[in-house]
């Protein structure tokens, strides 16, 4: 259960992560 909770806030944060290089990486190619 805690194994659970911490592989789903690991991917949250990963998504995160992710997404904030996405929009970085949206405003420098325009």
């Amino acid at each position: 259960m805690i194994r659970e909770i911490h592989y789903q806030t690991f991917l949250f944060q990963s998504n995160g992560h992710l997404r904030d290089c996405t929009r970085a990486n949206y405003f420098y190619k325009n």
